[in-house]
């Protein structure tokens, strides 16, 4: 009899483990310079949920030597992209997601910034 509900509590645990893993969504991307199209390694990219009149963070990552950067977000919605990067304009976008989509977004061009200091 223990048995039967150690198996019963296994199998609940692995169905529960797989159902939250496909809902699971994942948005990517690449980070080039604007002006060259050059990888920006360790550009900045964070998340943001949009609720009822606020956002909340929900993750973010650096970009890798080529400019990748992969998020996986937990629930659907509508989120704020927000990607920044010492020495270059920050760049927001807003992304809206359902469970288990695997978003890949195209080239984000970063332009320089044309703020001088003296």
């Amino acid at each position: 009899m223990m048995t039967n509900r150690t198996t019963l509590l296994f199998l609940f645990c692995c169905l529960a483990v797989l159902r939250i893993t496909a809902q699971t969504s994942v948005l990517s991307g690449r980070v080039v310079d604007a002006d060259t199209d050059e990888a920006l390694s360790r550009a900045t990219t964070q998340l943001y949920h949009i609720g009822r009149g606020d956002t909340t963070f929900v993750g973010g990552a650096y970009s890798n030597a080529q400019g990748y950067f992969s998020l996986n977000i937990p629930n659907t919605g509508s989120y704020l992209l927000r990607i920044s990067f010492l020495g270059y304009n920050t760049h927001e976008q807003p992304v809206t997601l359902t469970a288990g989509q695997k978003k890949a977004l195209n080239k984000i061009a970063l332009k320089p910034d044309a703020m001088q200091l003296d």
